[in-house]
């Protein structure tokens, strides 16, 4: 094989590691573009869950229920682990807004709630 060859033949394979890199980063953005896709969709679908949980609780679907009780329990056992937290830490969180703060305190620091 000539030099010319050997030339023609890295100037191609060039070209060919050029078009894989050209491919591979296409999909590589349009799985990123898919996967930004599908987590916006959970979101909205997520939406549209705690909408219906919170406006439709006495005509659930029974094949519903079980989701409902879920979240219910779920929702009790957040709110004990707030208070085991707020209890190590001798705080308490404002029912308003979430702020945590001291224990003895009247006020909301943050919204002016009355605890």
């Amino acid at each position: 094989m000539g030099w010319e060859q050997f030339g023609q033949k890295i100037s191609k394979t060039g070209k060919e590691v050029s078009e894989k890199v050209k491919e591979t980063s296409e999909v590589v953005r349009l799985r990123q573009k898919k996967a930004s896709e599908e987590a916006q969709l959970e979101e909205v679908f997520a939406e549209i869950g705690r909408y219906y949980f919170e406006n439709h609780e006495g005509e659930i679907a029974e094949d519903l229920i079980p989701c409902f009780e879920k979240v219910t329990e779920i929702q009790a056992s957040i709110e004990e682990t707030k208070a085991a937290i707020d209890g190590i830490r001798k705080t308490k969180t404002c029912p308003v807004c979430g702020a945590s703060m001291e224990a003895d305190s009247v006020f909301c620091s943050r919204c002016g709630a009355k605890m």
